[in-house]
């Protein structure tokens, strides 16, 4: 990987969606892919 896009992924935001209805969380990575970094989840470790 060169420099240049090391350091233009590092300064891209990440945002967490999550949802435990897929069909909510699809849309919202849609809009917000273009301006950051978008991870999903459906459920979560409980504890």
């Amino acid at each position: 990987m060169n420099d240049r896009r090391a350091t233009k992924e590092s300064s891209v935001a990440t945002l967490l969606v999550v949802d435990d209805n897929p069909d909510n969380i699809a849309p919202l990575g849609d809009l917000l892919q273009a301006d950051c970094r978008v991870l999903a989840a459906t459920s979560g470790r409980h504890g």
